[in-house]
């Protein structure tokens, strides 16, 4: 499930299951990949976050009041599963990953996953002022000049998309050319 992940975003993914633990919870819902996500620091979508005002403290509190505190913590060596909500988080992730046209999935697609969702993650970064718009305009900007460079794993971006590009503008520019010729040898009026 995780093959196309950065190193950046599988860590989102351990840093989850460590709040959810640390909750008590023996589950890892939206809220714990969130505050993962939060946690993790240096991704585009964490920067995406930290830029509209959002921060570890603060939102691991707003999740504690959401959904309290488990008992006890589980022991280390239990398996901890992902909620239903968080496998549709995770896989929206991709979704949005194939919408830019990437062939990886980094946190900038996950946080965009998580407000896609629309369940716990989403509504505390809704009640925090962060909609999927607004989410999605922050992480376009941050990639035009923030790639998660620190993964020798990650992948560019895909290929094909900048080889089309230079089709079509080849074909402009034979276009533009073949009008040229013509305005040349036309007599003027």
């Amino acid at each position: 499930m995780f093959e196309r992940f950065t190193d950046r975003a599988r860590r989102v993914v351990e840093l989850a299951r460590h709040e959810a633990r640390t909750l008590g919870h023996d589950y890892i819902g939206t809220e714990h990949i969130l505050l993962g996500l939060i946690d993790e620091g240096r991704g585009v979508g964490t920067t995406a976050l930290t830029s509209m005002g959002i921060n570890l403290d603060e939102m691991r509190q707003a999740v504690q009041d959401s959904i309290g505190r488990g008992a006890q913590p589980p022991p280390e060596s239990e398996h901890m599963a992902f909620s239903p909500q968080a496998k549709k988080a995770l896989e929206l992730s991709l979704r949005e990953a194939n919408q830019l046209g990437h062939n990886y999935i980094g946190t900038e697609h996950i946080l965009l996953g998580l407000i896609r969702e629309g369940g716990g993650a989403a509504q505390l970064l809704a009640g925090a002022g962060v909609d999927h718009d607004r989410a999605r305009q922050q992480v376009i900007e941050l990639l035009y000049g923030h790639r998660e460079a620190g993964s020798a794993t990650a992948p560019p971006p895909a290929a094909p998309a900048a080889g089309e590009l230079m089709g079509r503008l080849t074909s402009i520019a034979t276009r533009l050319t073949a009008i040229e010729q013509r305005l040349r040898q036309s007599p003027p009026a």
